[in-house]
């Protein structure tokens, strides 16, 4: 897997780095993290920067320099020290850990740290994670287990109580989209056709651009909802979206069904849900209201 750094500006994710370069610099790196919070795209980002700085060979100010040959690998996903597991179908079965669990007997090839990112670590099966267990009460040393989970409330306790829990925030930061009106006006539209139309575009492009795009959804129709109310531009996140909000004839209950539905279809899109059909259906659901 290859993950390119995008410098985020995210407070959480800058706390974080910080607390990792405090505790390269103490010898204090503990042998387990849970990563919670933000999007699966900022915690995948945290934990491969993290990878990083463990292993990086001319760190700067505190962070991964992102040049060296540790960093590139550890970008590319190609260092030999890098072990990541992921969800096979809907889950991460037992089989998966136990080749980790060989894996982790043989010696460091090259960098200072092991480091395993576990993605979606609430999907392991109770057989994987009684596994994982049996690995965390024996840590291992320079061994570093990420593990990544939209919620820690969704972890075996035993799990949890061997891992350090490093909070990654609500969202990731709101990039607006150029010309997102237009994108606004087919859902407007109460077309069906159109609202399909739309999320046959959205789905082409890449997964950036759709947490993107519903993060820019989620704050117009709360900027929407905040228009109604108040009619005040100032509390607006994004001025630039007046003519459009002025348009709209969306009711404030409506506006915070839509923020329901669009969460939701952020959470099953985080869950490897089918795009597209998830797309159209809340487009769909979004032109019916009122």
């Amino acid at each position: 897997m290859s993950v390119k750094y995008m410098n985020s500006s995210s407070k959480a994710l800058s706390k974080v780095l910080n607390y990792f370069s405090t505790a390269i610099c103490n010898n204090g790196v503990s042998h387990a993290y849970l990563l919670s919070g933000g999007s699966a795209h900022l915690r995948r980002e945290a934990a491969f920067q993290i990878a990083a700085l463990l292993n990086c060979t001319a760190v700067e100010e505190g962070r991964a320099c992102g040049s060296c040959e540790a960093c590139k690998k550890v970008e590319g996903g190609t260092h030999p020290d890098l072990y990541t597991i992921e969800p096979e179908g809907a889950s991460i079965k037992i089989s998966q850990v136990r080749k980790l669990q060989k894996d982790l007997g043989y010696k460091k090839y090259e960098g200072k740290y092991k480091v395993i990112i576990i993605e979606e670590a609430a999907k392991m099966t109770t057989e994987a994670a009684n596994c994982l267990l049996k690995i965390l009460e024996e840590p291992l040393g320079s061994t570093v287990f990420l593990l990544l989970a939209e919620q820690k409330q969704n972890m075996l306790p035993t799990i949890l109580s061997r891992c350090q829990h490093m909070y990654l925030g609500l969202h990731d930061e709101f990039v607006p989209i150029e010309d997102f009106d237009q994108y606004i006006s087919k859902l407007l539209s109460k077309d069906k056709l159109q609202a399909i139309e739309l999320a046959e575009e959205v789905q082409k492009n890449d997964d950036n651009f759709l947490q993107s795009f519903l993060s820019n959804l989620l704050r117009w129709y709360r900027d929407r909802m905040v228009w109604e109310e108040i009619r005040s531009e100032k509390l607006l996140f994004n001025s630039t979206w007046l003519s459009s909000l002025k348009k709209c004839e969306i009711t404030a209950e409506g506006c915070i069904a839509a923020i329901e539905k669009i969460t939701a279809a952020q959470k099953n899109l985080e869950s490897n849900a089918n795009k597209l059909l998830t797309l159209e259906s809340l487009f769909l659901e979004l032109t019916a209201l009122r």
